[in-house]
């Protein structure tokens, strides 16, 4: 009880779906909150909405839709789906692809329970084709490091390959563009309705709101 209201927190926990969301805030939370410790889980959609239903978790980036009466969400921007390859490898020269072509190549993938891995696998189904899945890890960042073992392509969102082109870690990848509908993907902040958000937390969504633009 006493981190209910305005009271300070020692810790926040938070989840994402890619770590590579929280990283435009994290100077400034720092800044304004140095002695609370922020705790920071991958997890998908639907741990993160359980996460936040058991009182776990207190923020979460998702994808969307969620559709529970208990979570609230503030949409934070439109992502996309991107095929990646490494150079060296036999499909640098290509840079756009459509789902029907990227069924017939070899892809590294995040696994079963994540949100973008359904989408991708209702999309092959709504077109009956059958995709060439190699690999099926849980991270975005591990379907690179596997990537980079193998001669495929690796399926991960825009905005984690942007992160970490900033850092100079993608000198050695080539993005290939995908068409239909796995390229457009919603991103929000999930949050419980039935009570009010303390002060660190309310500070942390208003950052992430700012930072994407609203």
């Amino acid at each position: 009880m006493s981190n209910y209201g305005n009271h300070n927190k020692d810790t926040l926990k938070i989840s994402l779906s890619g770590a590579h969301l929280i990283y435009p805030v994290l100077n400034q939370f720092r800044e304004e909150f140095p002695k609370t410790l922020l705790s920071i889980e991958e997890l998908t959609t639907n741990e993160t909405v359980g996460g936040l239903l058991d009182h776990s978790i207190e923020l979460g980036i998702v994808f969307l839709p969620i559709d529970n009466p208990g979570i609230d969400y503030k949409f934070l921007f439109n992502d996309e789906l991107i095929a990646v390859t490494i150079m060296t490898g036999h499909y640098t020269g290509i840079d756009i692809l459509s789902l029907q072509e990227l069924s017939q190549l070899p892809m590294v993938v995040l696994n079963k329970n994540y949100f973008v891995r359904q989408i991708m696998d209702q999309a092959f189904r709504q077109n009956t084709l059958t995709p060439d899945y190699q690999a099926e890890v849980n991270t975005y960042q591990n379907c690179l490091n596997t990537l980079r073992l193998t001669d495929g392509v690796a399926i991960v969102s825009k905005s984690f390959f942007e992160s970490i082109k900033m850092v100079g870690l993608t000198s050695d990848l080539h993005v290939i563009n995908l068409t239909d509908g796995l390229r457009h993907q919603q991103v929000a902040v999930a949050y419980r309705n039935d009570y009010p958000l303390d002060k660190i937390t309310k500070r942390l969504l208003q950052l992430l709101l700012e930072t994407y633009g609203h």
